[in-house]
This record gives structure tokens, C-alpha cells and sequence, in this order.
């Protein structure tokens, strides 16, 4: 699989305690002596000591807190080397602490080139590096989640059984985690080109070394209690030298050859042998020249397991760069934990589709796609699925409770029988997640999961991840969007809905409240939040860590959620824009749904109120019938940001209504009216008599007003109209009334309901109004006989053209419309001149007799290039693009990664001749097998699919440079149009449109098809061959010919479409014959060419 890829490394605006602090990395300036200093003769504590590292022990130094203000924290020495290494190695170190306050923790590597560290709160994690700018003692502060990029990874499984892969497990049953610290030699083979990348010596490579494995320490032992340190004798499989070294890099990460090179050339004394290490990864870094400066790429393969002697250096990390130092440790380091979660049995958790998650490329596996969509944890492929499957917020720094699992799992089974634990004294925290419940399905519920931890540290974080086992047929299935199994996620009964979160307690809101007060219960699919359509049963696992570094613990406990077929359960009023005045009595209403039976069995509910939008609620009733309907007094409490919640009493769903509401303070008085002009009015259905323009008194400011028209024959309310327009009502009676209303007043609900529920509304203060004291009778006849709807012609236009509409079969008035139910007309007649277009689109035109007939739609399809968006940042890229006659360039473009993938180069035109023989040559950025096509719109028709406008294709060729060459064909179309160039990692040839897998390039330039005869001395045009209907063209004759007939352009063809210019050396003769009509644009101008 591609393994290379580019991404920008954006250290944007860092984010402090939930707020956004300023939009870049906050810059520290830290005294590296003074630093070393305050933690000289600290205490040290070597992992393969048996006794429990104790950071109370340690030094005091002041350093940054998150904030990037001071803070105190006591530190001791925790060193990343082995304790032979170290003593050979003591200008690299490693520190761990935490703040006096007990909230943050905090892991420093110190080495001559300065400090790289981690600072831990919540949870969340927050990096400290080397700034790229300012002085030697700046420093960038930044949250891991502002890192942006991407990075693949194709996981390496063997053909046989694997700790955590087929394990059985029981769910419901509590887990712990963390009882035991785990300590495991890691050897880390170095490649020449990574040592070169990192300084050129062992020394350069150690410190990055210790930078990461510094950073990796952080979140395996706080996440799993485990932690890593660097072999005895790692300087020799430190290689210094490409040449030299054993290994023979591809394109892509290899961990097979990693195992292979351990296994067959470094298990020697003079290198790495089996018996000094646990645990091997091999480091490379792949030169690519293409890569643009700012940007940086990363990729790794790995598959189990430590302990295992042929197969626990089954790991690859390599990365590239466009300026040197720009893959900072912290990126680099979220991939090689991802790979060593491989190593230790840890699947990838997607279940999305598109891109490195599609079907067939070997990423996805059921028995750990527990997250909807790409995930987010960091087992998952956040940000490198289908764009529709890449769910919001980008990756989060800990595992999903299946990783934690598998991993664990892994550790107490083949992939920890060569180590031996030791005692941890850090207590493991508690978890409860909560007794089962059923609710309705599509309706928002809420879990409380509660957690202790004896240790009082005060760093308890709870997470719930879903704990359902897809089945194959669910991948891509999220939300909405169907998966392979042809059904989407809310209508199955397996497919994974809700993705992770975690917070400092223990509730959480499903979907989050902010969708529950914005999009009516319904997220966007990439949020990761649906609420199940259909009956099922959703597992939820509480996770409560203690996040302690040195050693963590966390503890998990399962809650079933059964959703059962009734419901959703939900608010029915309030829904719109609505109004209450203080002292009125209004009615709140809901669907019951049949949860007030069984299974769900809801007999009572409470009613909330907010004032704030939803931020906090005020009980205006704590249990009440689950009836459906609850008469409230309206309190003197005015606001614009009135909510109403309503939820179940002994369980865990509600809802919240959809909108903000207001109440007013104010009484309801609106105004006494009456209708001055009341005779009564008939008129044709949609005829101009029906619009009635009655003025409606002077407006307050606190009421508006409006008429009403009721049906006579069933007192239905059938229109509310500012200007009592009835147009457009069917025939039948109809009384008008006036009706004075407070601002704010939707009546939208109150169409087709009865005027005498209506007037009990207002009675009552449900509404704040008052009808008129008369009314105006209109009656609306049906039309004799309406006429037939014109005939009209579908249109297809090239982009940024006119299109002519013409209708037929109307023996009164044509009126063109912008839509089906517009009122204003575009044109009258029985043709229409559109403006110019850039996409399809309908116009609808009708007839106009004594009455109007129907509307005839027409659709103008406008035709245009289609525009691929790859992925250029792989090393696909197009460097150059020429064009030769007789092997000498004639066009020449240099070129590159350009953001989108897809450029089109229109500043220069290229002039190729009908039956002439060109001569193509393409070069790409790289060495690699790769697809290569160009192809040419001949016929310019705004594709390049027609039989022979692939010109030139080769595939799995990974020369750079490629040749080919092609004749334009003697009859083909004159004037301007399109060459596409494409490069496609996947090899395809044949699809202009598609990039697959959005690895490549796409190039678009502009030639122009000279005619055979162009540029002669005299260029004749004659009809029908050279006729013009549509395209640009351009003909010209040369403007170097002696004689005096000669430069000339003589024409006795038709133009009826299309831009087109005679371009004559020093004559155009437009002889009789020659037309130009209809939509076109013709020029005639002396300028020629030369030959």
C-alpha cells in the first residue's frame, strides 16, 4: 500500500482549560542551564528496579504550567535508557513530575539540544518542543489536538491466532487495569538516512531517541501502566551510514523487513541479540525531494508480538520532511504508539469507508471496529477515511476501551511472559456505569457513570466508548450514510453509533446537547453522535482513569442499553418561533409514542424550563402524567431564551424543544380593527381580483398584523397574508378576517385548524391576538377551462454561455419563471435569453389564457470539466509537462503539489495543427510504480471520454521521466480546448474524473487545434466543412506572405454557436454565405500568425 504521504504541521492556536488562549503556539523562553540545574542530584528511579518510582521525593522547579504560566512541580529522574545505557549516555535525560497542586504531570527528555516534554491535565495532553523561531531558548507550547495532518498505517497481521484478536470476551463484567507496572527493553534500529536526517551521529540519533521515547513513556504508562527503555548496546544497530546499513528501504514502511533484519543480521553479539531485548521497532527516514518546505509526511506498519523472538521487532516508522526539524516529536510519536498498539495486539477501531479505510485495502477488522466512521481514538484512522467518514475534532490521545482490551490482554498473555511485572502502588480507581434501561428509540437519554480512586489524586477522567462488535456488512455504515451492506448506521442493530468521549465526570448527553438544542436530536454524520431508528441493543463501556504517570490504572464497567420500538419521544410544541406573555395559561405538549407502556414503561415525567437557551433548568413540574399535554401559568420571568424539557421520571431519556422562545412581561393588548372595505369579491382561481391588497392599520410596536382566510364550508383556516393575496386558494367560499398579533407570533400551526379553535386560543392566552370585528366574503371560482402548458426543449450549453429558451403551443402569453411557484415573472414571450450560467439548472415557462396553465419545466444543462481533488502530497506529483515536434520542445512547463491535487495551467496557449504528430514527455517526482494518462478533448464537448482522446497511458512504470506521442486527428474540431495530464499511485488509465485511493496529480492546460491549412497564405472557409456551431476558436492566416492577395482570411461558412475570431494576417473577406447567428460571439481582427 502507499506509505508516504504529506501533511502540514500547523501548531495552531493552543488551547487552555476549554478556552482558545491565542491562535498560534504559546513561546516560552526556558533556560536549558538553569533548568539541568534545578534538577541536578535528583532522585532517580530506573524502571528495571523492582522498587515503585516515588515522584514525592523529588526536587522542586518552577516550570510552565498548561496556561504557560508558572508552576511548581517536583520532579525526579526517570531515565529511558537502560541503566548501562544511561551510565554510557549521561547527557540524555529523562524526568517525570508533578505539579504541587496535584492537577498537572508533567515528562521532560533533556539532552544538548534541548527539551522536548509533555505536560498532562485532564486528561488532555500538551506539548513543549523546540520553537523554529525565535532564539535558542524559545520554546512553542501547544495541544496535541492543533496538530493537523495525517499519517497511514498498514498493520501487519501474521495467518495465525493472536493475543487479543480472537479472545472471547464477557461483556458487563468490570475490568481493572494497572495493578502491575510492566517494563520492556526496546531496541531501536536506526537506518543510515534516519541517523543522517538527525545530525549524522549516534549522538544526534539518541537524543531524538530520547525525545520520543520520553513522549511514548507518557502515554503507555499512564494509559496501561507500562513503560519503555532503551536496550543495553542500541548504539550498535545505530546506523550512520545508508550504504552500509542492512536494510534496503522501498517506498513504503516494512516491518517485515525490520523482522528480517533483527532476526537474520543483527541477532549477533556484535549487534542486537534476541536475549537483549523485549520489543524492536525499526526508525527511517525516506528522502523526497518533492515535498514542499512547512510540510512534512509520516507512515508505519507493524503487527504482533513482543516477547516473541521472530516476531517482536515486527515494526516500521519512517517519516519525510520539506525543511529539516519541521516533524516534530509529538506527531512523530503519536504514530509509533499507534504501531506498537499493532505489536501488542491492538486492531485498528474504524468502521468507516473511502480512502486508506475502503474495502480491500486490509485496514479494517469487525472484531475491533467499534467507533462509527474513522474514529477518533488512537487506534483509529481520524482524518485519512472518505472525507463523509472522517468524524470532527480530529484524534484524542488515548485509547478506545476494545484497544485497551486487546492490549491488556496482550500483556498478561504471549506478549508479556518474557518480562516480570512489579508491584504498583498506585491504587486502581473504581467504576460504575449505572443499572440497564430501556428508552425509546430516536430519542436524546443520558448515562451517569460514577468513579473513586483511594489514591485521592484528584485526575480521574471518565470516558464512554460503545462496546458493540460490528458485523462486516456494517463498515461505512454511520448515520445516514450506507455502508456495504447496503444499510445505513441508525437502521441497524450492530453498527457502531456513538463515538468516545471523555470528560472529568462521569455524564455524558447522547448526542451531545449542543445538537439537542441546534439540530432538532440530529447531528451531521461526521459527528458521530445518531440516535438509533430501529430496535436494538447498545452496549456502553465507562472507562475511569486515574491518569497517573509511572504507572496509571483505570478501571471499565458496562451498561446495556435496550432501545426499544416505541417512540421518539418528543416536545410537538414550541417547536417554532413562539411567544408567551407573563399571566397567560399555555399549553406544553409531547408524542408519548406508547412509552407509557411496556417495554419502556414511563407512567410519569418532569417539565423543566430554561431561561438561558438550555444552560441550566428551573422544575416547573416534578412528575406528572406521561400524557402527552401539561396546562402551564406563564411566570413573570421575561426572556428571548426560553427552552422546555421533558423527561422521564425513573429513567434516562428527553427532550428538549427546538428553538429559543421568548416570554413577555408585558400584557396582551393588541389592537381593536375592522375592515373598511367589506363588499364582497369573486374572482377566477389565480386570477389578479384574488389579491385583494387590503391595508392593514398603522403597525405598534409591539403587534403586527395580518388577514386570514377561512373556509366557509368547514371553518378552516386556510391562508395567513400580509396583503390578503388569495391567488393562491383553490375555488370555494372563503370569509377574510383581520387579525392584530404580538411580535413573534408564528401561526404556522394553525393552518387547516378551525377558526372557532382558533378564537378558544385566544380566549384562553395561548394566543396573543384579536380578529377584526368584520370580515370580507371572497368567492373563488374554478377556471372554464385552463389551457394546455407550453412545449419547450431541453438545452445544453457549455459553461459561462447564454442559453436561448424557446416554448411552443401557447396562443395567449408566454411568462418565464425562475421557479415552479415564483410570482415574478423573468419574460413574457415565446422565447427566453438566459444569463450567463456556470451549472445546470430548470426555468419553467406557462400559458397564459383566461387563465394560467400549468408550468413546463426546461433544464439547461450546462456541461464543464469535472475537477478531481487527489492527494499530490504521496510524491505523486507532476514535475514537468512538454510538448515536441521532432523531439525539440515547442511547450515546456515546469510544475508541482498544488493544493487540491488539480491545477489548470489556461495563462498560455498551446497551438497544435490538425494531422500533425506530436511528441509527449511527463515527469514525475519520484521513483515509484504509478498510472499515467493524458488525454485530449478533441471534440470539445467538456470530457474526455470519447474513443480516442486518451492519447497516452502507461502503468506500473516507475522511471521518472515518460515518453509517448500521439497525432491529432486530421478531421477533429478547431479552437480551443483542454489537455488533462494525470499521475495515479493506483495505476488507473482510464478514468479522466477519478484519482483512486486521492493519490496523484491532475493537470489541465489549454491547446488550440490549428486547421491543416491555418496559417497558410490564404485560409478559405467554406460551408458545411467548416462549419462552427459551438467551443472557441481561433483562425488565422499568415501575416508574412509578399503578396497582394495574400494574409487573407476569405469565409462562406455558418458560426451558430461558440466564441470564435478570425485572426488574418492582413485581410478578413466575409464573402456572401457567411453567417454568424444566435448565441455567438464573433471577431474579426488583423494580427495572423507567422510560419
Amino acid at each position: 500500500m502507499k506509505t508516504i504521504i504529506t501533511i502540514t504541521l500547523l501548531l495552531a492556536a493552543f488551547v487552555g482549560q476549554a478556552q482558545q488562549v491565542n491562535l498560534a503556539p504559546l513561546k516560552l523562553e526556558i533556560n536549558l542551564t538553569t533548568v539541568k540545574q534545578s534538577l541536578s542530584n535528583t532522585a532517580v528511579f530506573y524502571s528495571e528496579d523492582e522498587s515503585s518510582p516515588e515522584v514525592s521525593i523529588g526536587n522542586v522547579i518552577g516550570f510552565y504550567g498548561i496556561d504557560g504560566i508558572a508552576k511548581d512541580f517536583r520532579m525526579i529522574e526517570t531515565p529511558v535508557f537502560s541503566k548501562e545505557y544511561s551510565k554510557e549516555h549521561p547527557e540524555f535525560k529523562s524526568y517525570t513530575g508533578t505539579s504541587l497542586d496535584g492537577k498537572t504531570q508533567l515528562k521532560l527528555s533533556i539532552t544538548p539540544a534541548g527539551i522536548t516534554g509533555v505536560l498532562i491535565e485532564d486528561g488532555k495532553y500538551y506539548y513543549i518542543e523546540k520553537s523554529r523561531t525565535g532564539t535558542l531558548s524559545t520554546y512553542d507550547l501547544f495541544n496535541e489536538s492543533q496538530i493537523e495532518g495525517e499519517a497511514t498505517c498498514g498493520f501487519n497481521e501474521p495467518l495465525n491466532d493472536i493475543d487479543g484478536k480472537n479472545l472471547r470476551e464477557i461483556k458487563g463484567v468490570t475490568d481493572t487495569h494497572g495493578a502491575q507496572l510492566r517494563t520492556y527493553r526496546i531496541a531501536i534500529a536506526c537506518t543510515g538516512e534516519f541517523t543522517v536526517q538527525n545530525g549524522g551521529t549516534k549522538a544526534g540519533a539518541n537524543a531524538r531517541i530520547n525525545e520520543l521515547l520520553t513522549l511514548i513513556n507518557a502515554r503507555y504508562e499512564t494509559e496501561l501502566a507500562t513503560t519503555f527503555v532503551l536496550a543495553t548496546g542500541n548504539d550498535n544497530i545505530i546506523f550512520t551510514d545508508p550504504t552500509s546499513d542492512f536494510f534496503t528501504p522501498g517506498g513504503g514502511a516494512d516491518p517485515n523487513q525490520s523482522q528480517n533484519v533483527f532476526t537474520n543480521s543483527l541477532n549477533t553479539a556484535a549487534f542486537m541479540p534476541y536475549a537483549n531485548y523485549d520489543i524492536g521497532q525499526t526508525l527511517h527516514y525516506k528522502d523526497e525531494p518533492s515535498f514542499p518546505a512547512g510540510a512534512a509526511g509520516a507512515s508505519g506498519a507493524a503487527g504482533p508480538t513482543p516477547c516473541q523472538d521472530d516476531s517482536k521487532a515486527r515494526s516500521w516508522t519512517q517519516y519525510s520532511e520539506g525543511t529539516p526539524g519541521i516533524a516534530n516529536a509529538a506527531f512523530l510519536t503519536g504514530i509509533i504508539i499507534h504501531e506498537m498498539g499493532h505489536q501488542f495486539s491492538a486492531w485498528h477501531t474504524f468502521n468507516g469507508s473511502g480512502a486508506n479505510c475502503a474495502p480491500g485495502t486490509g485496514q479494517y477488522d469487525e472484531t475491533a471496529g467499534y467507533e462509527p466512521g474513522s474514529g477518533n481514538t488512537i487506534m483509529s484512522y481520524n482524518g485519512i477515511c472518505g472525507t463523509e467518514y472522517n468524524l470532527t475534532g480530529g484524534k484524542v490521545n488515548y485509547f478506545h476501551a476494545r484497544s485497551l482490551f486487546q492490549i491488556s490482554s496482550a500483556l498478561n498473555g504471549s506478549s508479556g511472559n518474557c518480562i516480570t511485572p512489579t508491584a504498583n502502588a498506585n491504587a486502581i480507581p473504581t467504576a460504575n456505569a449505572g443499572i440497564d434501561r430501556t428508552i425509546p428509540k430516536g430519542t436524546p437519554f443520558v448515562l451517569t457513570g460514577t468513579g473513586t480512586d483511594a489514591n485521592g489524586n484528584g485526575t480521574l477522567t471518565f470516558t464512554w466508548d460503545q462496546y458493540d462488535q460490528p458485523v462486516s456488512d456494517d463498515q461505512g455504515a454511520l448515520g445516514t450514510i450506507n455502508g456495504i451492506g447496503g444499510y445505513n448506521a441508525i437502521n441497524s442493530t450492530t453498527a457502531p453509533l456513538f463515538r468516545t468521549k471523555q470528560a472529568t465526570n462521569g455524564t455524558r448527553v447522547f448526542p451531545d446537547l449542543s445538537f439537542v438544542l441546534n439540530n432538532s436530536n440530529v447531528p451531521a454524520n461526521n459527528e458521530g453522535e445518531a440516535l438509533s431508528a430501529v430496535a436494538r441493543e447498545i452496549d456502553m463501556r465507562l472507562v475511569v482513569r486515574d491518569n497517573k504517570v509511572l504507572g496509571g490504572a483505570f478501571a471499565t464497567d458496562d451498561v446495556k442499553i435496550t432501545v426499544a420500538n416505541s417512540g421518539p419521544f418528543q416536545i410537538t410544541s414550541q417547536n417554532t418561533s413562539t411567544l408567551w406573555f407573563q399571566g397567560t395559561s399555555q399549553n406544553i405538549a409531547w408524542a408519548v409514542n406508547n412509552t407509557n407502556l411496556a417495554p419502556v414503561s414511563c407512567a410519569n415525567v418532569k417539565i423543566s424550563i430554561s431561561y438561558n437557551g438550555g444552560t441550566t433548568f428551573s422544575t416547573i413540574v416534578a412528575s406528572t402524567p406521561n400524557d402527552g399535554s401539561y396546562v402551564y401559568t406563564v411566570p413573570n420571568n421575561p426572556s428571548t431564551q426560553v427552552r422546555i424539557k421533558i423527561e422521564a421520571v425513573g429513567n434516562i431519556f428527553f427532550d428538549i424543544n427546538d428553538v429559543d422562545f421568548t416570554i413577555s412581561n408585558q400584557t396582551c393588548t393588541p389592537i381593536t380593527s375592522s375592515i373598511s372595505n367589506a363588499s364582497s369579491v369573486s374572482g377566477i382561481e389565480g386570477s389578479s381580483a384574488l389579491n385583494l391588497n387590503l391595508t392593514p392599520p398603522s403597525p405598534s410596536a409591539s403587534y403586527s398584523y395580518t388577514f386570514m382566510a377561512v373556509n366557509t364550508a368547514n371553518d378552516q383556516i386556510r391562508l395567513f397574508n400580509g396583503s390578503a393575496d388569495l391567488r393562491s386558494l383553490s375555488p370555494g367560499s372563503f370569509r377574510v378576517y383581520g387579525l392584530s398579533f404580538a411580535n413573534g407570533t408564528d401561526f404556522g400551526a394553525y393552518l387547516n385548524t378551525t377558526f372557532t379553535s382558533f378564537q378558544t386560543a385566544i380566549s384562553n392566552g395561548s394566543i396573543c391576538g384579536k380578529v377584526s370585528s368584520n370580515s370580507k366574503t371572497v368567492t373563488i371560482t374554478a377556471c372554464p377551462s385552463i389551457p394546455n402548458a407550453p412545449t419547450s426543449n431541453n438545452v445544453n450549453i457549455f459553461d459561462n454561455e447564454s442559453a436561448m429558451l424557446s416554448a411552443s403551443g401557447c396562443s395567449g402569453t408566454y411568462n418565464w419563471f425562475e421557479t415552479a411557484n415564483s410570482s415574478s415573472v423573468l419574460s413574457t414571450g415565446p422565447n427566453y435569453q438566459t444569463p450567463v450560467l456556470t451549472q445546470s439548472r430548470s426555468y419553467f415557462v406557462s400559458c397564459l389564457e383566461t387563465c394560467e396553465s400549468q408550468r413546463a419545466e426546461v433544464i439547461v444543462s450546462v456541461l464543464s470539466y469535472c475537477e478531481p481533488s487527489p492527494n499530490c502530497g504521496f510524491g505523486d506529483i507532476i514535475t514537468k509537462v512538454a510538448l515536441k515536434r521532432n523531439m525539440s520542445d515547442f511547450f515546456s512547463n515546469p510544475s508541482g503539489c498544488i493544493s487540491g491535487g488539480f491545477k489548470f495551467y489556461n495563462s498560455t496557449v498551446i497551438d497544435i495543427t490538425q494531422g500533425e504528430t506530436i511528441e509527449v514527455e511527463v515527469t514525475k517526482a519520484i521513483e515509484y510504480p504509478a498510472g499515467l494518462a493524458v488525454w485530449i478533448d478533441f471534440n470539445n464537448d467538456r470530457d474526455f471520454q470519447d474513443p480516442g482522446e486518451l492519447i497516452f497511458s502507461k502503468k506500473s512504470n516507475s522511471t521518472p521521466i515518460q515518453f509517448g506521442s500521439f497525432q491529432v486527428p486530421a478531421n477533429t474540431s478547431l479552437g480551443e480546448t483542454r489537455m488533462r495530464v494525470k499521475i495515479d499511485y493506483s495505476f488507473d488509465t482510464s478514468d479522466p474524473c477519478l484519482v483512486q485511493n486521492s493519490d496523484g496529480e491532475v493537470e489541465d492546460y489549454l491547446i488550440n487545434i490549428l486547421s491543416s491549412t491555418n496559417c497558410a497564405n490564404v485560409v478559405s472557409l467554406v460551408s458545411p466543412t467548416n462549419d462552427i456551431t459551438s467551443g472557441t476558436s481561433i483562425i488565422r492566416s499568415n501575416n508574412n506572405a509578399s503578396g497582394s492577395n495574400e494574409g487573407r482570411i476569405t469565409a462562406t461558412n455558418k458560426i451558430t454557436g461558440g466564441n470564435t475570431t478570425y485572426s488574418a494576417g492582413k485581410k478578413v473577406q466575409l464573402n456572401p454565405g457567411f453567417q454568424a447567428s444566435g448565441t455567438v460571439v464573433f471577431k474579426a481582427e488583423i494580427g495572423g500568425c507567422s510560419n
